[in-house]
């Protein structure tokens, strides 16, 4: 038994320093501008672009595998001119050792600064990724997933990240086929870490430009996502979506939005959720809850609304739209409170309650068919003086 022990005590040493003999070797030999240049011709030959990694190559070994990466850009498809399809500052990856000896991949946070990507379509409709997506791309994702789901699946079930840091970084579209050039700027994006079917913290801010300017502004998310891939379920708790922007093509030309909702998408299900919804934007409100079943076949969905716009004549100023009443003190509150049903073809409200300043309507309201525009519908008004919302009357006096 002692002899045995023995045996299996000198084995297990002898593998430790092997391995630390090894780690000794290769990061004695390791040469950084030797590795720059094999990469680079490794992707010359793949894509037929240059890749130049301006900056410095760094590698840790234990107990994370980590490599660092400074400066590089990749060169654009041909016809697409002189600027490089993508480049980046800086980045950096971690991976720890020991879980890989147990199927289980888990890296520490995934830092990516500068990255600025441009994307383009020619006036032919021809785009300046065509050539990275690879003919053979879709057979070979035939291939795993017929193939490879079962070699896949325990890597999946093992897999943690922890945690995804872009700043600094950038998404052009330029789309001269349409004359239209958008621009992401200022994105950032930082997350916890990331486990399948684990809660993860998520903020996202970003500007937005389009040229000619239709639209601009900024954007921030936060949420907490659920994301298990396995289950092809994916929720987003307390989401928060904000949004300030500015163009041409908006009310007002200026709109700010406020979002918050729980969304829960079941694609096995088929099954759409969002509840506990919130919007405000240009002086309105608008709650509610929304079940959408069969989203990607046939359509059905239910919920319930309610919208309120405090002061409607401030809300339509937006729209350029002034209203001139014989009664001034009318238009003040409008609220609209509904329980609602549909399809792609039609929607009712089967439950409708609205109050229009003092004056309450009840009743339903049904478009039975979109194609034919067949309208149904049923209301109870309590008590309305119209003459209040008509326009002034108009007094003429001739002198005698």
């Amino acid at each position: 038994m002692k002899k045995g022990l023995k045996y299996a005590l000198f084995t297990v040493g002898a593998i430790v320093a092997f391995f630390i003999a090894a780690i000794i070797i290769f990061v004695g030999t390791f040469d950084p501008d030797q590795y720059k240049n094999e990469l680079s011709a490794l992707v010359k030959k793949s894509t037929g672009r240059d890749l130049i990694i301006s900056g410095d190559i760094e590698l840790s070994l234990f107990p994370w595998l980590g490599v660092s990466v400074g400066a590089m850009q990749l060169g654009n498809a041909a016809g697409f001119g002189p600027s490089p399809f993508a480049k980046l500052d800086a980045a950096e990856i971690h991976i720890e050792v020991l879980p890989l000896f147990l199927g289980e991949l888990s890296t520490d946070t995934v830092t990516l600064r500068g990255l600025a990507v441009e994307l383009a379509t020619d006036k032919s409709g021809k785009t300046n990724w065509d050539d990275l997506a690879g003919t053979g791309s879709v057979a070979k994702d035939e291939e795993r997933a017929t193939t490879g789901t079962a070699a896949t699946a325990p890597v999946l079930a093992g897999l943690a990240v922890g945690g995804i840091r872009i700043s600094d970084s950038r998404v052009v579209w330029d789309d001269r086929q349409a004359g239209q050039r958008y621009t992401i700027d200022n994105l950032s994006l930082d997350t916890s870490s990331i486990v399948p079917g684990k809660p993860v913290n998520l903020q996202l801010a970003l500007d937005v430009e389009s040229k000619p300017e239709t639209v601009a502004g900024s954007l921030q998310l936060k949420t907490t996502a659920i994301l298990d891939p396995m289950a092809r379920h994916y929720r987003l708790a307390n989401l928060e979506l904000g949004a300030n922007l500015h163009g041409t093509s908006l009310p007002g030309k200026t709109l700010r939005i406020d979002t918050s909702a729980d969304v829960d998408v079941d694609l096995n299900q088929q099954r759409l959720t969002l509840s506990n919804t919130k919007v405000q934007t240009i002086g309105a409100t608008v709650q509610g809850d929304i079940i959408a079943d069969n989203f990607s076949t046939d359509l059905r969905y239910n919920g319930k609304l309610r919208i309120s716009f405090p002061e409607p004549r401030k809300t339509l100023g937006q729209f350029d739209v002034s209203i001139d009443t014989a009664d001034k003190a009318v238009l003040r509150n409008i609220v609209i409170d509904s329980e609602f049903t549909g399809s792609t073809d039609y929607v009712e409200l089967g439950r409708l309650d609205a109050n229009l300043d003092n004056t309450k309507v009840s009743g339903s309201i049904a478009i039975t068919d979109f194609a034919r525009q067949a309208m149904r519908f049923r209301l109870t008004v309590d008590d309305i003086d119209l003459d209040r919302y008509l326009p002034p009357t108009t007094r003429i006096f001739i002198a005698s």
